[in-house]
C-alpha cells in the first residue's frame, strides 16, 4: 500500500471515528496531494513526493509548537511522524561515521555522501561529523 493509499484509508477511519484532529489534518494533506498530482484526477503519487508533502507539514507543525504547545498540535505531529521514516539513532550515526573515517573519509562531503539514501537528521549528522573530523 502506498503512502497516499494509507492516508486515504486512515482518513476514512478518522472520519468514521469522528476524530476531528486526524480527520482535519489528513483532509488537508489529501488536498495538498491532489494539488501536487499532475492531472488532479486521483492519480496516485509516488511515495517520495508524498514524503515531501508530509515533511513540509511536519516542519510547519514543529514551528507552531515552538510558539506554544497544544494537545491538538502534539497530536498532529504524532500523526505525521507515523507516516515518516524514523531517523537513525545518534549512536548508529556515530558508528557509521567512525566506519566511514576508517575507510578513508577525511572530509565532511565524503561522510555526508556515505549517508546517502539513509534517513538521518542532516543537522545532527553534520555536527557529529565535524566533531569527529576535528578530533583527528
Amino acid at each position: 500500500m502506498t503512502l497516499q493509499e494509507q492516508i486515504n484509508a486512515d482518513y476514512m477511519v478518522a472520519f468514521k471515528a469522528k476524530d476531528q484532529v486526524a480527520k482535519n489534518l489528513l483532509s488537508t494533506i489529501k488536498g495538498e496531494i491532489q494539488t501536487k498530482s499532475k492531472s488532479g484526477s486521483g492519480e496516485i503519487l509516488g511515495d517520495p513526493l508524498v514524503l515531501e508533502i508530509l515533511t513540509k507539514f511536519e516542519k510547519g507543525v514543529k514551528m507552531l509548537l515552538a510558539g506554544g504547545s497544544t494537545p491538538e498540535l502534539e497530536r498532529e505531529l504524532e500523526i505525521l511522524q507515523g507516516y515518516l521514516p524514523t531517523n537513525m539513532s545518534e549512536a548508529d550515526v556515530i558508528t557509521k561515521i567512525d566506519a566511514l573515517i576508517a575507510e578513508g573519509a577525511n572530509n565532511i562531503g565524503s561522510i555526508m555522501k556515505g549517508f546517502g539514501g539513509l534517513t538521518v537528521d542532516r543537522k545532527t549528522l553534520s555536527q557529529l561529523a565535524k566533531s569527529k573530523l576535528s578530533a583527528l
